[in-house]
């Protein structure tokens, strides 16, 4: 629980969006992220592109960042009984830094 509180802590003040992370953490899942509202119609295709931006930094991107954070100080002994699970492969491939968290 220490290192999780830890982990919890390091990415509320280094993500973006690290307030969100944290709770992920937590709580051991993703939490329900409020959308910006559409752009007019008559938008610009730089305020397009403006908006697409704000939805890429709500997405899961910190999440997947968090993975990487995490796998990184994994000793190598932790790492190979993780990579025998069953569900290695599929947690690996989608970046899944919750399901990390649950094998740990």
């Amino acid at each position: 629980m220490n290192t999780t509180r830890e982990i919890a802590g390091y990415v509320a003040t280094n993500l973006k969006n690290g307030n969100a992370v944290r709770s992920a953490i937590e709580n051991l899942k993703v939490p329900v992220m409020v959308l910006p509202n559409d752009p007019p119609a008559n938008s610009s295709a730089a305020q397009k592109r403006y908006w697409e931006k704000k939805i890429d930094e709500i997405s899961k991107k910190e999440m997947k960042t968090l993975y990487s954070i995490i796998w990184g100080h994994v000793s190598d002994v932790l790492k190979h009984r993780i990579q025998a699970l069953e569900n290695f492969k599929e947690m690996n491939s989608a970046a899944d830094s919750l399901a990390l968290l649950a094998a740990l």
